[in-house]
């Protein structure tokens, strides 16, 4: 009878080894809204979103977030399931007190789903999010609104585009963030154009925001072009360029297993050429 029972625990256990088994999230933020300047008729597709974190299936087909989230999948579905894809959605307005109170939504939202995805699956979830332009700003400002003694990871960080600013660069090195992927274009104005130090009670002394962010150890950041071309801002969100997201991530993270950060002298250039589908590394020297 004893080793019945010996037997018959074993089993259970196996049987919950198989079923704890940790899933992939990804959360994707949006940026700014141009209320402003975009048509309605743009709105109702392109920039249509619902508040808060949506499991991406409530997206009709034609919706733009629902294309990308096909592209992602499409592109690399052992990264990107998107039965375990979610967008959420801010106010998108232009302001360092609507980013915090974004980010305050979001940490309350993804503490939720973290339990929730423990009590289904027996493991916590692995977490990715990728955010395009202020929205970078949203999650970066997750490092001052997490309570203290919380153990919140975020296990990829991807930043489409981001206005690198003074009271955010530095939260990239916070213990919440694992890795971080920060992607930019020379060409891209709109990324530095918002005046940092135009706002209310902005202590810095730059007037304009920056491309890049300070050097550290979980950081990974590269100049991103398509055929030699440098990317405008929004087509950071078009899925001709997102379709090669794993992949620039994977030739990144090749690149920084092979180089010491500290010592490059150049700027890092990745170009991918859609003849043939593939991303390659630049080297630009770096001014003296």
């Amino acid at each position: 009878m004893t080793r019945v029972l010996k037997l018959a625990t074993l089993c259970i256990m196996f049987c919950f080894c198989l079923e704890a088994q940790q899933k992939t999230i990804t959360i994707w933020v949006h940026g700014t809204m141009p209320n402003l300047i975009v048509p309605k008729f743009a709105k109702k597709s392109f920039f249509h979103l619902d508040h808060g974190l949506v499991p991406i299936a409530s997206y009709n087909d034609k919706d733009q977030l629902y294309k990308i989230a096909k592209a992602l999948t499409k592109s690399c579905s052992k990264q990107f399931d998107i039965d375990h894809y979610y967008t959420f959605g801010w106010s998108g307005k232009l302001c360092f007190t609507e980013r915090k109170k974004a980010a305050q939504e979001l940490y309350q939202n993804i503490v939720f789903l973290q339990e929730s995805y423990k009590t289904t699956y027996g493991d916590l979830p692995y977490i990715r999010i990728i955010t395009h332009s202020h929205g970078g700003n949203v999650v970066l400002n997750l490092a001052k609104v997490k309570k203290q003694d919380d153990s919140l990871t975020i296990d990829e960080l991807i930043l489409l585009a981001c206005p690198v600013q003074e009271k955010t660069k530095h939260l990239i090195a916070d213990d919440c963030f694992n890795k971080v992927y920060s992607f930019y274009s020379g060409g891209d104005t709109i990324q530095i154009l918002d005046p940092q130090g135009l706002y209310p009670k902005s202590k810095t002394k730059k007037l304009f925001s920056d491309r890049t962010f300070d050097h550290h150890v979980k950081l990974r950041q590269s100049q991103v072009k398509i055929n030699g071309r440098s990317l405008m801002h929004i087509e950071f969100l078009w899925t001709n360029f997102l379709k090669y997201l794993p992949a620039l991530c994977q030739e990144i993270d090749h690149f920084y297993r092979i180089i010491v950060p500290s010592q490059i002298t150049y700027e890092k250039i990745l170009d991918v050429r859609s003849k043939d589908d593939q991303v390659y590394m630049r080297r630009k020297l770096k001014p003296a």
